[in-house]
């Protein structure tokens, strides 16, 4: 019993002391905490201030700083000081992203005026890794996409544009990898997510000669294999991608799925009905105003179909059945907007 007695005395008076040294202890932290806030010499934790050479001292720095933080309810150990390198990295991603916005808007703008040849990369792509692909794809020359340039360059100087040679295509090696695939029925966020994955893609690639302004990924697949996935342009990032077939008698049909992502790339808007992908009257109509209105005898080329009136449209076998629609010039340019 008279040693049950000890030990319980002994665990007070233990306890005892162990409550004046925290109170010790937090006098002591009140005392440190009323320095001047002003002093250069002095280090701040979170409220409390010490200086340096109490901060030095062993006690105060490992016996103060529990009782700081539990005083002034301050997570990180007293002395610490905001490390710089955070505020220089805001400043150097402020700085990356004015770059960004700056590119994007003088690219957009160099676009929209056409007071300069645009630049395209074109970058061919074994999608499937088919033979009949490959030897697409070997077969192809700087003139296979003349079509294309023809095309746009008279449309442009149709509606006006003096430009002596709007777009130019210029044919790079191809490439043993593929962009990301993207997502089917995709939500604005799975949308966004695959945006950005292509943009990180697509910026590791080697540079291209000459630096192009947009930069269009021809991915050939083999005829035989049945559908192939649906093609994207991009206007953030002047990125096109087109899914088209391998089979060479399928190049002026090829043609109008390049020429027509590749004025996304610029701005352009689909101008057919998603769920039945008839054009949609006015703007998906190249004559809009022709008497009779139907059959028109062209495709508008957003709108990627021929309108046959009782007939279903008809797909235009190549780009010398297609024009660029009223609307689609205003979206890229081709039309300024009334000042």
């Amino acid at each position: 019993m008279t040693r049950r007695l000890d030990d319980r005395n002994h665990r007070t008076a233990a306890k005892g002391r162990e409550v004046e040294r925290l109170a010790s202890l937090m006098d002591a932290c009140r005392i440190l905490s009323s320095l001047s806030k002003s002093s250069p010499s002095v280090l701040q934790c979170g409220a409390d201030y010490l200086t340096p050479a109490q901060w030095h001292q062993t006690a105060a720095r490992h016996r103060l700083a529990p009782v700081c933080r539990t005083l002034f309810n301050v997570n990180r150990p007293c002395g610490s000081i905001q490390p710089m390198w955070k505020k220089i990295r805001i400043t150097l991603l402020a700085l990356i992203l004015a770059t960004v916005i700056v590119d994007t808007w003088r690219s957009q703008h160099k676009a929209s005026e056409w007071r300069a040849t645009l630049h395209v990369a074109v970058y061919p792509i074994n999608a499937d890794g088919s033979d009949a692909a490959a030897r697409r794809i070997a077969s192809l020359e700087q003139s296979s996409f003349e079509d294309i340039e023809r095309f746009l360059g008279d449309e442009a100087q149709r509606y006006g544009i003096t430009t002596s040679r709007p777009v130019k295509l210029t044919l790079q090696p191809p490439l043993s990898s593929a962009p990301p695939l993207a997502p089917k029925h995709a939500s604005m966020l799975e949308a966004v997510a695959w945006s950005l994955k292509l943009r990180w893609w697509v910026w590791r690639l080697p540079p291209a000669t000459p630096r192009p302004d947009i930069r269009l990924f021809v991915q050939y697949w083999q005829a035989k294999n049945g559908g192939i996935p649906a093609s994207h342009g991009l206007e953030r990032g002047h990125i096109a991608i087109a899914h088209v077939f391998a089979d060479g008698a399928m190049q002026r049909a090829n043609a109008v799925v390049i020429a027509h992502e590749l004025l996304h790339t610029l701005g352009a808007t689909d101008k057919y009905d998603f769920a039945t992908l008839e054009p949609v009257y006015p703007e998906g109509y190249a004559e809009p105003d022709a008497q009779p209105r139907l059959p028109q005898r062209f495709c508008e080329l957003m709108a990627g179909r021929i309108p046959r009136g009782d007939m279903p449209p008809e797909q235009p076998r190549g780009l010398d059945d297609c024009l660029v629609g009223a609307k689609t010039a205003r979206e890229i340019g081709f039309i300024k907007p009334a000042s």
